[in-house]
Protein backbone atom coordinates (compact mmCIF):
# COMPACT_ATOMS: atom_id res chain seq x y z
CA UNK A 1 0.00 0.00 0.00
CA UNK A 2 0.74 3.42 -1.03
CA UNK A 3 1.04 5.45 1.32
CA UNK A 4 2.24 2.56 4.28
CA UNK A 5 -0.45 2.10 7.23
CA UNK A 6 0.25 5.19 10.37
CA UNK A 7 2.71 6.64 7.45
CA UNK A 8 2.26 10.65 8.57
CA UNK A 9 3.59 13.81 6.63
CA UNK A 10 2.22 12.35 3.30
CA UNK A 11 1.66 14.70 0.77
CA UNK A 12 -1.69 15.89 -0.08
CA UNK A 13 -1.14 15.31 -3.84
CA UNK A 14 -0.59 11.71 -2.73
CA UNK A 15 -2.29 8.83 -5.45
CA UNK A 16 -2.98 6.34 -2.45
CA UNK A 17 -2.59 2.70 -4.39
CA UNK A 18 -3.68 -0.49 -2.45
CA UNK A 19 -2.74 -3.70 -4.77
CA UNK A 20 -4.06 -6.94 -3.99
CA UNK A 21 -1.36 -9.14 -4.89
CA UNK A 22 -3.45 -12.81 -5.78
CA UNK A 23 -1.07 -14.64 -7.37
CA UNK A 24 -0.59 -15.40 -11.43
CA UNK A 25 -4.00 -16.39 -12.85
CA UNK A 26 -5.38 -16.82 -9.23
CA UNK A 27 -8.88 -15.26 -9.84
CA UNK A 28 -9.47 -18.79 -11.57
CA UNK A 29 -9.22 -20.44 -7.97
CA UNK A 30 -9.25 -17.67 -5.50
CA UNK A 31 -12.34 -16.26 -6.84
CA UNK A 32 -13.07 -12.54 -8.81
CA UNK A 33 -10.45 -9.78 -8.37
CA UNK A 34 -10.99 -7.40 -5.55
CA UNK A 35 -12.84 -4.05 -5.94
CA UNK A 36 -11.39 -0.86 -5.01
CA UNK A 37 -11.05 0.01 -1.37
CA UNK A 38 -12.55 2.97 0.43
CA UNK A 39 -11.00 5.66 1.34
CA UNK A 40 -11.97 8.30 3.45
CA UNK A 41 -11.66 10.61 6.74
CA UNK A 42 -11.01 9.00 9.98
CA UNK A 43 -13.36 8.55 12.21
CA UNK A 44 -12.58 10.31 15.27
CA UNK A 45 -13.41 7.57 17.53
CA UNK A 46 -12.09 3.65 16.70
CA UNK A 47 -14.76 1.95 15.60
CA UNK A 48 -13.78 -0.95 13.73
CA UNK A 49 -13.73 1.09 10.72
CA UNK A 50 -17.81 0.85 10.56
CA UNK A 51 -18.96 4.15 12.77
CA UNK A 52 -20.51 7.17 10.98
CA UNK A 53 -17.17 9.42 11.53
CA UNK A 54 -15.85 8.90 8.19
CA UNK A 55 -16.43 10.41 4.90
CA UNK A 56 -15.54 9.06 2.14
CA UNK A 57 -13.30 10.57 -0.31
CA UNK A 58 -14.89 8.74 -3.68
CA UNK A 59 -17.68 11.13 -4.41
CA UNK A 60 -20.10 9.50 -2.22
CA UNK A 61 -21.73 10.69 0.50
CA UNK A 62 -20.95 9.32 3.92
CA UNK A 63 -22.92 7.70 6.80
CA UNK A 64 -24.05 10.61 8.13
CA UNK A 65 -24.87 12.71 5.28
CA UNK A 66 -21.13 14.91 5.09
CA UNK A 67 -19.95 16.02 2.06
CA UNK A 68 -17.55 13.78 -0.04
CA UNK A 69 -14.55 14.72 -0.92
CA UNK A 70 -14.71 14.48 -5.38
CA UNK A 71 -12.58 12.12 -6.50
CA UNK A 72 -12.56 7.88 -8.05
CA UNK A 73 -10.40 4.96 -7.86
CA UNK A 74 -8.73 3.96 -11.53
CA UNK A 75 -7.19 0.14 -11.93
CA UNK A 76 -3.40 0.88 -12.42
CA UNK A 77 -1.92 -0.59 -15.39
CA UNK A 78 1.54 -0.37 -14.29
CA UNK A 79 1.53 -4.09 -12.92
CA UNK A 80 1.14 -8.03 -14.47
CA UNK A 81 -2.67 -8.00 -14.55
CA UNK A 82 -2.33 -11.76 -13.82
CA UNK A 83 -0.30 -11.55 -10.65
CA UNK A 84 -2.25 -8.27 -8.63
CA UNK A 85 -5.18 -6.24 -9.15
CA UNK A 86 -4.09 -2.43 -7.69
CA UNK A 87 -6.28 0.62 -7.48
CA UNK A 88 -5.09 4.20 -7.42
CA UNK A 89 -7.45 6.66 -6.15
CA UNK A 90 -7.13 10.05 -8.27
CA UNK A 91 -8.47 13.05 -6.24
CA UNK A 92 -9.25 16.39 -8.50
CA UNK A 93 -7.90 18.08 -5.91
CA UNK A 94 -5.56 18.14 -2.91
CA UNK A 95 -6.42 15.80 0.05
CA UNK A 96 -6.88 18.79 2.93
CA UNK A 97 -3.12 19.17 4.88
CA UNK A 98 -2.92 18.22 8.19
CA UNK A 99 -5.56 15.12 7.98
CA UNK A 100 -6.21 11.70 9.28
CA UNK A 101 -7.70 9.51 6.71
CA UNK A 102 -8.31 5.73 6.68
CA UNK A 103 -8.75 2.84 4.36
CA UNK A 104 -11.59 -0.03 4.51
CA UNK A 105 -12.16 -3.23 2.51
CA UNK A 106 -14.04 -6.56 2.81
CA UNK A 107 -11.03 -8.73 1.92
CA UNK A 108 -9.59 -11.56 4.12
CA UNK A 109 -6.07 -10.94 5.44
CA UNK A 110 -5.14 -14.48 4.33
CA UNK A 111 -7.30 -16.73 2.04
CA UNK A 112 -5.75 -19.96 0.46
CA UNK A 113 -6.95 -20.84 -2.94
CA UNK A 114 -9.19 -23.70 -2.01
CA UNK A 115 -12.73 -24.55 -0.55
CA UNK A 116 -14.19 -21.97 -3.29
CA UNK A 117 -12.48 -19.08 -3.37
CA UNK A 118 -12.05 -16.13 -0.99
CA UNK A 119 -15.03 -14.88 0.92
CA UNK A 120 -15.95 -11.53 2.04
CA UNK A 121 -15.08 -9.99 5.48
CA UNK A 122 -17.24 -7.18 7.20
CA UNK A 123 -16.29 -4.31 5.81
CA UNK A 124 -13.02 -2.95 8.18
CA UNK A 125 -10.48 -0.26 8.14
CA UNK A 126 -6.72 -2.24 7.60
CA UNK A 127 -4.73 1.53 7.36
CA UNK A 128 -4.14 4.74 8.13
CA UNK A 129 -2.18 7.69 7.13
CA UNK A 130 -1.93 11.42 7.83
CA UNK A 131 -1.08 14.31 5.06
CA UNK A 132 2.03 17.11 5.82
CA UNK A 133 1.82 20.30 4.81
CA UNK A 134 1.35 20.89 0.88
CA UNK A 135 2.18 18.70 -2.51
CA UNK A 136 5.13 16.82 -3.79
CA UNK A 137 5.80 18.79 -7.16
CA UNK A 138 9.18 17.54 -7.18
CA UNK A 139 9.85 14.76 -10.10
CA UNK A 140 12.34 11.75 -9.56
CA UNK A 141 16.15 11.77 -10.69
CA UNK A 142 16.67 8.79 -12.73
CA UNK A 143 18.59 7.53 -15.90
CA UNK A 144 16.24 4.93 -17.53
CA UNK A 145 17.11 1.89 -19.42
CA UNK A 146 20.74 0.55 -20.12
CA UNK A 147 20.50 -2.83 -21.53
CA UNK A 148 18.16 -5.75 -22.39
CA UNK A 149 18.24 -9.45 -22.67
CA UNK A 150 16.25 -12.55 -23.80
CA UNK A 151 16.32 -15.73 -22.38
CA UNK A 152 14.97 -19.19 -22.91
CA UNK A 153 12.96 -20.51 -20.36
CA UNK A 154 11.73 -23.99 -19.89
CA UNK A 155 10.12 -26.15 -17.10
CA UNK A 156 9.43 -29.45 -17.36
CA UNK A 157 5.97 -31.60 -17.01
CA UNK A 158 5.68 -32.25 -12.83
CA UNK A 159 9.04 -30.65 -12.09
CA UNK A 160 9.36 -30.10 -8.25
CA UNK A 161 12.00 -26.97 -8.74
CA UNK A 162 9.07 -24.91 -11.15
CA UNK A 163 5.37 -23.60 -11.34
CA UNK A 164 5.51 -25.53 -15.16
CA UNK A 165 5.18 -26.60 -17.49
CA UNK A 166 6.22 -23.67 -19.34
CA UNK A 167 8.74 -23.11 -22.67
CA UNK A 168 8.96 -19.52 -23.39
CA UNK A 169 11.11 -16.49 -24.64
CA UNK A 170 11.46 -14.22 -21.38
CA UNK A 171 12.91 -10.69 -22.45
CA UNK A 172 14.49 -8.47 -19.51
CA UNK A 173 14.96 -4.19 -19.42
CA UNK A 174 17.43 -3.14 -17.10
CA UNK A 175 17.86 -0.16 -15.76
CA UNK A 176 20.36 2.18 -14.24
CA UNK A 177 19.21 1.32 -10.78
CA UNK A 178 19.62 5.05 -9.70
CA UNK A 179 16.16 6.34 -9.42
CA UNK A 180 15.95 9.05 -6.50
CA UNK A 181 13.47 10.50 -4.74
CA UNK A 182 12.16 11.29 -1.35
CA UNK A 183 8.68 9.55 -2.29
CA UNK A 184 9.91 7.18 -4.92
CA UNK A 185 7.57 4.15 -6.32
CA UNK A 186 8.77 2.50 -8.86
CA UNK A 187 9.24 2.45 -12.79
CA UNK A 188 6.87 2.55 -15.38
CA UNK A 189 7.25 1.48 -18.89
CA UNK A 190 5.89 3.18 -21.83
CA UNK A 191 5.02 2.37 -25.06
CA UNK A 192 4.63 2.94 -28.43
CA UNK A 193 4.84 0.90 -32.34
CA UNK A 194 7.31 2.32 -34.76
CA UNK A 195 4.39 3.87 -36.95
CA UNK A 196 3.31 6.03 -34.09
CA UNK A 197 5.75 8.84 -33.41
CA UNK A 198 4.52 9.77 -29.75
CA UNK A 199 4.39 7.40 -26.30
CA UNK A 200 0.96 6.64 -24.62
CA UNK A 201 1.77 8.08 -21.55
CA UNK A 202 -1.78 7.59 -20.26
CA UNK A 203 -1.02 3.58 -20.02
CA UNK A 204 2.37 2.57 -18.49
CA UNK A 205 2.93 -0.93 -18.24
CA UNK A 206 5.29 -3.50 -16.05
CA UNK A 207 7.02 -5.23 -15.15
CA UNK A 208 10.43 -4.93 -16.24
CA UNK A 209 9.92 -8.58 -17.89
CA UNK A 210 8.08 -10.09 -21.04
CA UNK A 211 7.25 -12.83 -21.94
CA UNK A 212 6.07 -14.95 -25.16
CA UNK A 213 4.36 -16.86 -25.07
CA UNK A 214 2.59 -16.41 -21.87
CA UNK A 215 2.05 -20.24 -21.31
CA UNK A 216 2.33 -20.55 -17.40
CA UNK A 217 2.13 -19.01 -13.93
CA UNK A 218 5.03 -18.34 -13.85
CA UNK A 219 4.87 -16.33 -17.09
CA UNK A 220 4.75 -12.07 -17.10
CA UNK A 221 2.51 -9.97 -18.74
CA UNK A 222 1.68 -6.89 -19.63
CA UNK A 223 -1.90 -4.83 -19.50
CA UNK A 224 -1.44 -3.92 -23.46
CA UNK A 225 -1.85 -6.05 -26.38
CA UNK A 226 0.65 -6.29 -28.45
CA UNK A 227 0.83 -6.15 -32.13
CA UNK A 228 3.22 -7.66 -34.87
CA UNK A 229 6.50 -5.86 -35.11
CA UNK A 230 9.11 -3.51 -33.51
CA UNK A 231 7.90 -1.62 -30.85
CA UNK A 232 9.80 0.96 -28.69
CA UNK A 233 10.13 1.68 -25.00
CA UNK A 234 10.93 4.09 -22.68
CA UNK A 235 11.23 3.83 -18.51
CA UNK A 236 10.82 6.21 -16.48
CA UNK A 237 11.03 6.50 -12.52
CA UNK A 238 7.46 7.84 -10.62
CA UNK A 239 6.39 9.08 -7.21
CA UNK A 240 3.94 8.98 -4.89
CA UNK A 241 2.13 11.57 -6.52
CA UNK A 242 2.42 10.71 -10.34
CA UNK A 243 5.31 12.98 -10.87
CA UNK A 244 7.67 11.34 -13.38
CA UNK A 245 11.00 12.27 -14.65
CA UNK A 246 11.61 13.17 -18.07
CA UNK A 247 14.25 10.51 -19.51
CA UNK A 248 14.12 9.32 -23.23
CA UNK A 249 16.58 6.74 -23.29
CA UNK A 250 14.71 4.38 -25.78
CA UNK A 251 15.17 0.60 -26.21
CA UNK A 252 13.58 -1.63 -28.87
CA UNK A 253 12.26 -5.46 -29.44
CA UNK A 254 10.43 -7.22 -32.20
CA UNK A 255 7.18 -8.65 -31.14
CA UNK A 256 6.22 -11.47 -31.40
CA UNK A 257 9.87 -12.10 -29.38
CA UNK A 258 10.65 -15.20 -31.55
CA UNK A 259 11.13 -12.22 -34.67
CA UNK A 260 13.70 -10.20 -32.34
CA UNK A 261 17.00 -10.72 -33.49
CA UNK A 262 18.27 -10.78 -29.30
CA UNK A 263 15.94 -13.68 -29.26
CA UNK A 264 17.83 -15.80 -32.16
CA UNK A 265 19.44 -18.87 -31.56
CA UNK A 266 22.95 -18.63 -31.10
CA UNK A 267 25.78 -21.19 -31.46
CA UNK A 268 27.26 -22.05 -28.15
CA UNK A 269 30.89 -23.14 -28.42
CA UNK A 270 30.16 -26.93 -29.48
CA UNK A 271 28.43 -27.86 -26.48
CA UNK A 272 25.84 -30.23 -27.74
CA UNK A 273 23.55 -30.31 -25.05
CA UNK A 274 22.72 -26.33 -25.15
CA UNK A 275 21.67 -26.20 -28.69
CA UNK A 276 20.45 -22.50 -28.22
CA UNK A 277 20.49 -19.16 -25.80
CA UNK A 278 23.10 -20.78 -23.90
CA UNK A 279 21.34 -22.92 -20.75
CA UNK A 280 17.62 -22.87 -20.67
CA UNK A 281 16.76 -21.27 -17.72
CA UNK A 282 14.23 -22.23 -15.14
CA UNK A 283 12.29 -20.44 -12.90
CA UNK A 284 11.82 -21.82 -9.09
CA UNK A 285 8.84 -22.33 -7.79
CA UNK A 286 7.66 -18.97 -5.55
CA UNK A 287 5.10 -19.40 -2.45
CA UNK A 288 1.92 -17.84 -4.12
CA UNK A 289 1.53 -18.80 -7.53
CA UNK A 290 -1.71 -20.41 -8.58
CA UNK A 291 -1.00 -24.45 -9.14
CA UNK A 292 -0.84 -25.24 -12.58
CA UNK A 293 -3.33 -27.62 -14.67
CA UNK A 294 -0.09 -29.99 -14.30
CA UNK A 295 1.08 -29.46 -10.83
CA UNK A 296 4.80 -28.35 -10.03
CA UNK A 297 5.23 -27.21 -7.40
CA UNK A 298 2.85 -24.42 -6.84
CA UNK A 299 0.80 -22.86 -4.34
CA UNK A 300 -1.35 -20.08 -3.91
CA UNK A 301 -2.54 -17.84 -1.17
CA UNK A 302 -3.81 -14.56 -1.21
CA UNK A 303 -4.74 -11.85 1.47
CA UNK A 304 -2.82 -8.73 2.95
CA UNK A 305 0.55 -7.75 2.82
CA UNK A 306 1.91 -4.25 4.40
CA UNK A 307 5.12 -2.23 3.71
CA UNK A 308 5.92 -3.88 0.37
CA UNK A 309 7.26 -1.48 -2.22
CA UNK A 310 5.83 -1.16 -5.53
CA UNK A 311 8.41 -1.55 -7.73
CA UNK A 312 8.86 -5.37 -8.78
CA UNK A 313 5.05 -6.30 -9.43
CA UNK A 314 5.96 -9.50 -11.00
CA UNK A 315 9.94 -10.41 -9.87
CA UNK A 316 12.84 -8.88 -8.49
CA UNK A 317 15.61 -8.11 -11.38
CA UNK A 318 19.17 -9.23 -10.82
CA UNK A 319 22.15 -7.29 -11.65
CA UNK A 320 23.16 -6.94 -15.48
CA UNK A 321 25.99 -9.07 -14.52
CA UNK A 322 23.94 -11.79 -13.59
CA UNK A 323 21.45 -11.45 -16.27
CA UNK A 324 22.65 -14.98 -17.81
CA UNK A 325 22.09 -16.70 -14.09
CA UNK A 326 19.68 -18.40 -12.29
CA UNK A 327 16.45 -16.31 -10.87
CA UNK A 328 14.42 -16.54 -8.56
CA UNK A 329 10.90 -15.77 -8.67
CA UNK A 330 9.73 -12.96 -6.00
CA UNK A 331 5.92 -12.97 -6.35
CA UNK A 332 4.25 -10.42 -3.49
CA UNK A 333 1.88 -12.02 -1.01
CA UNK A 334 -1.51 -9.96 -0.22
CA UNK A 335 -2.50 -6.28 -0.27
CA UNK A 336 0.72 -3.78 -0.48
Amino acid sequence: MIPADNEAGVPTSIRVRVSYATGADAELQCGSKPAAPILRLAAPVPDGGIGDGGAPLDGGAPPDGGAGIAGQWVKATDVDPRAATAWEFRATQPLPPQTTFELLDTAPAKCPCSGGGCKATPLAVFARFATGAGPDKIKPVFSGLIATTCEHRTCPVQSADCCGPFDHLQYTFFDAKDAADQNFVGLHLHLRRDDQKTYDFTHPVGPLTLTDPVDSPGATKWDTTLTPGTWHAIARAFDSSGNEDENVVEVSFVWPLAKDPLCAPRPDAGAPDRPDLATPLVDSAAPDLAKGPEGGGCTCTVGRGRGVGFRGAAALLFSLALALARRRRAERDGRS
